[in-house]
């Protein structure tokens, strides 16, 4: 009687730690995967570069994970001047990775551009900086 005492909670003991493991698939299957995800490159251009005060411009992201282009992200440009205020504006997705925004900058100078692009890995948000000419 005292061995089934004893080998009753070992037992059980055993039944609970194989309940709790399971294989990497059933890990990923279910969300909790520990893979990182891979880091997108995000090229930024205007046309016409650079950009002119007064006349419109088109911004445009180019997205690729990899090497191949990501067509599904959510794309917005926070763009500035200085110190001034910071508007945010959503891109138009083009296909093949592009994503545009059509604008009109009234003050030629020095600018930012927050590129923030969010999949459903990651979030990325690189700032570059371009010109608006005379």
């Amino acid at each position: 009687m005292k061995r089934i005492v004893w080998i009753a909670p070992l037992l059980i003991a055993a039944m609970v730690a194989s309940v709790g493991c399971g294989s990497s698939a059933e890990h990923e299957q279910h969300g909790t995967s520990t893979t990182k995800p891979v880091k997108l490159t995000i090229d930024f251009t205007t046309a016409p570069s650079p950009a002119k005060a007064g006349a419109e411009a088109e911004l445009l992201a180019t997205i690729a994970r990899a090497g191949e282009p990501v067509p599904d992200a959510k794309v917005e440009f926070e763009i500035w001047q200085g110190e001034g205020a910071h508007e945010t504006l959503d891109a138009k997705a083009l296909g093949d990775g592009r994503y545009t925004l059509n604008k009109t900058f009234m003050e030629p100078g020095t600018y930012q551009v927050t590129i923030h692009t969010t999949t459903k890995e990651l979030h990325q948000m690189p700032t570059v900086t371009f010109e608006v000419a005379e």
